[in-house]
């Protein structure tokens, strides 16, 4: 993949992929503020979906429901336009926070300046030895606070210091990636999925989007790396898709709407018609999308975890 992270499992929502990517110039930083809108909008899908069910994941998470991004992410040439472009600093700041997460709940607000957690500064909870970005480091040690326990968080806001107290939700370890690429794709490893600038720009809405984020969460809920033997590719495509499908049902998505993906997404490849030796044709993946609305909505407290036999 076009991507300068070779291991998702050290890359939460951030957007330091930037690093490595191929930018516009400085003298139009219009591409950082809709790098920022494609962040923003990841990271609303990012939380839906991994709160769902997060007691059918492998793994559980602490959630905030922040995104956080980080100047030094940025190449160093670009960086005084991004700076006036997104209103940062040397501070990371928060670039999303999700609509009913813990975050918005306490008061968090999209351009705040994280400053502190539990009273330690940020600046003193970064390992330099590591080469992993910033907000990265941040975003994981978050994830690693005690759930349901009051995290005490700081930041400022103008001139304001301010000081909340956020007691974070449990939710899928797994995180979503927004990954810098023309390219339209979707994938994950065994901890998280990465969505590219291509596909969120592809997509005609959220419910497309969530459509494909679920699907790439299925395969990680449904261990589905673990098992290398292709022969049951297609069938565990079937049940990611199935999966998929319902845990953006029970994030709030239109799945009549989000199947219409399907219809379009030939068009992204050569011969996009024919299908592959691990994924069905796209317009047998719509019917059976369509069939799926059709029957109702899933029981979302119950979300059945079938892997492919």
């Amino acid at each position: 993949m076009p991507f300068r992270i070779k291991n998702l499992l050290f890359a939460l929502l951030s957007v330091a992929a930037v690093t490595g990517a191929t930018l516009v110039s400085a003298h139009e930083p219009h591409w950082a503020v809709t790098l920022r809108g494609q962040l923003v909008r990841v990271a609303e899908i990012d939380w839906r979906l991994a709160t769902v069910a997060p007691q059918r994941c492998a793994r559980i998470a602490a959630g905030f429901g922040l995104a956080l991004d980080s100047i030094s992410a940025y190449p160093e040439a670009e960086r005084p336009a991004v700076a006036a472009a997104l209103n940062m600093t040397d501070l990371l700041q928060i670039a999303a926070v999700a609509k009913g997460s813990p975050g918005e709940l306490a008061g968090l607000e999209a351009g705040d300046n994280l400053a502190a957690i539990n009273g330690a500064a940020i600046a003193s909870l970064y390992d330099p030895a590591v080469d992993i970005p910033r907000a990265d480091q941040i975003e994981a040690l978050l994830t690693r606070l005690p759930i349901a326990k009051p995290a005490q968080i700081s930041v400022q806001r103008g001139g304001d210091a301010i000081d909340l107290a956020i007691t974070p939700l449990p939710r899928c370890a797994a995180r979503s990636i927004l990954a810098v690429s023309d390219k339209v794709d979707a994938y994950s490893d065994q901890s998280n999925l990465a969505l590219t600038t291509g596909m969120v720009e592809f997509a005609q809405n959220d419910d497309e989007l969530a459509l494909i984020a679920g699907h790439e969460l299925a395969h990680i809920m449904l261990l589905d790396r673990h098992d290398r033997l292709q022969i049951r590719r297609k069938r565990k495509e079937d049940e990611a898709d199935r999966l998929g499908a319902e845990l953006a049902v029970c994030a709030g998505y239109d799945l009549a709407q989000a199947s219409k993906f399907w219809l379009r997404y030939d068009s992204t490849r050569l011969l996009g018609f024919l299908p592959t030796f691990t994924h069905r044709n796209s317009k047998v993946r719509y019917r059976a999308l369509t069939k799926l609305a059709a029957a109702g909505p899933p029981d979302c407290a119950d979300i059945a975890i079938k892997p492919a036999a």
